[in-house]
């Protein structure tokens, strides 16, 4: 597995095609013909750029670091990979990471999925995947400890552009990563916030059908829904 993965950081081939966010729409003079596609119809959204990339979320640093270990050859990858995480941080009023980094350009992409927020998730596990590796965002653990103490929740995400959160909010699992974080990186605070957010979405009734796990709200206010993807990330955080 190591000699397989070795080629690809080795030649820098972790780059794939991603959907990298709306494209921003440029002023025409009113006597330009825009391109095809370029522009959005009256009633449609801006259309979703593509670029290549590689999700930050999925650079395993703690892997990366293993590997180095055992194999000389991954010492400078994992270096190399550890700065590009390490520096991703925007230049945003909120402490968050980028989403992606192009390596051709050597650029960061801020977000992607074809939306304009970042997702809280996302940038959980890219702190968790740099804490394992001896690097803590405090700034981003403060804002965090902050949202779950004073607002007892977490947004799904935020614009990093206005800073404004998502209107939905974060599902149990994001509440595990958070208290993960929390314990990773030293912070008792982080991991009881997180802990007592988490525990208000335990189906703590026993005459209710879904007693025992952790629910998300379901299609109507009188409905719940336990999802695997919940229960398991609250399971490994609490183990």
């Amino acid at each position: 597995e190591s000699d397989a993965l070795l080629s690809v950081f080795r030649d820098g081939k972790t780059d794939d095609e991603l959907l990298a966010g709306p494209r921003m729409l440029l002023a025409l003079d009113e006597w330009d013909d825009p391109i095809p596609g370029s522009t959005p119809e009256p009633g449609q959204d801006a259309p979703i750029e593509r670029s290549l990339g590689t999700y930050l979320v999925d650079i395993d640093l703690w892997a990366l670091s293993a590997f180095a270990r055992f194999d000389p050859a991954w010492a400078s990858i994992a270096s190399e990979w550890r700065d590009i995480v390490e520096n991703a941080v925007l230049e945003s009023r909120l402490p968050l990471y980028a989403s992606a980094y192009r390596s051709d350009t050597e650029s960061y992409l801020a977000v992607t999925g074809g939306g304009v927020m970042s997702s809280v998730r996302e940038q959980l596990e890219i702190a968790i995947h740099l804490a394992e590796v001896g690097v803590v965002h405090r700034d981003l653990l403060s804002f965090i400890r902050s949202a779950l103490r004073d607002d007892k929740r977490l947004p799904s995400g935020w614009n990093p552009v206005t800073g404004s959160p998502s209107g939905q909010s974060a599902f149990s699992c994001d509440y595990a990563l958070a208290l993960i974080l929390g314990r990773v990186a030293g912070d008792a605070l982080l991991i009881e916030s997180a802990r007592d957010v988490m525990m208000r979405q335990y189906a703590g009734s026993q005459t209710s059908d879904i007693f025992g796990g952790w629910y998300r709200s379901g299609s109507t206010s009188f409905t719940y829904r336990l999802v695997a993807e919940d229960n398991t990330a609250v399971l490994l955080a609490l183990r």
